[in-house]
């Protein structure tokens, strides 16, 4: 299997890449590191005089010196001293099995009915812009449905809608619906388009169709500035394997942080 190398991450000899290893953007791999086989180096992590164990996921901006990081363990060798990182954004397993597919629960469901309600004058505002500039409200687009990844993929799919005349998340607010239908969740990996799904390398990468959709995302979460870069791809594997109601809820609160946050700024 190959590994991925993003093209401005910089690695400095001497160091050792594994197989079916990712290095995300502006990482830095070296000197003196080893990056075991099945590792996901997310955006602008550091490995320096260190050793990262097979099947680990290194966060972003995160940096790793003179030690052994493995799962969720961090082991300094100047100091002896060894640390278990409870934050999944910052070390942990890979390891574990993947997350099974399957429909939004009852709570997230009614959860979606009472936000479509009381959003709903965020919508009409995004109606009315689209009227005023002469185009329609509504954009279709297809989505491969979860475990869907081989040949039959182009034809196992459902279709989704998004706002035209405005940006950010309100443009995703049509997709409240799939998710009170019960075919998105709340929190899982970004949509993709059959093209997109051909573009998964690996079988690493095809872990993102083990998540079901979801409304935002891993890479949201993480401010990508793409969500189907190498980056993104890397985040929406990991989220698979690791999916639980705890990482759910990470997801949720830093999208809705930084969206508060936005807000903050913007006045």
């Amino acid at each position: 299997m190959h590994s991925r190398v993003s093209s401005d991450a910089e690695l400095r000899a001497p160091c050792w890449i594994g197989e079916n290893v990712l290095v995300g953007p502006r990482a830095i791999v070296g000197p003196a590191a080893i990056v075991e086989n099945g590792t996901v180096l997310a955006a602008e992590a550091e490995i320096a005089d260190s050793i990262v164990g097979p099947e680990t996921y290194v966060g972003e901006f995160t940096e790793v010196k003179h030690s052994l990081a493995s799962g969720s363990t961090l082991i300094n060798w100047q100091t002896g001293s060894c640390t278990y990182v409870p934050d999944a954004f910052l070390l942990s397993p890979l390891s574990q099995r993947a997350a099974t597919a399957k429909a939004g629960h009852r709570l997230g469901r009614a959860m979606a009915v009472v936000v479509l309600s009381l959003t709903l004058p965020c919508a009409c505002y995004a109606v009315i812009r689209a009227w005023l500039r002469g185009q329609s409200a509504l954009r279709p687009l297809v989505a491969v449905r979860p475990h869907s990844a081989g040949p039959s993929a182009a034809t196992d799919v459902l279709t989704y809608h998004e706002f035209t005349a405005v940006g950010d998340w309100l443009k995703r607010w049509p997709q409240l619906w799939k998710v009170v239908r019960g075919e998105f969740a709340w929190v899982g990996n970004r949509p993709l388009s059959p093209a997109a799904v051909v573009l998964l390398a690996s079988d690493f990468e095809r872990l993102w169709l083990k998540a079901p959709i979801g409304l935002f995302s891993l890479a949201d979460a993480q401010a990508c500035a793409e969500l189907f870069d190498q980056e993104a791809r890397g985040l929406a594997s990991f989220y698979a394997m690791r999916a639980n109601w705890r990482l759910d809820l990470a997801i949720l609160s830093r999208v809705l942080g930084f969206r508060l946050f936005k807000r903050i700024s913007v006045r």
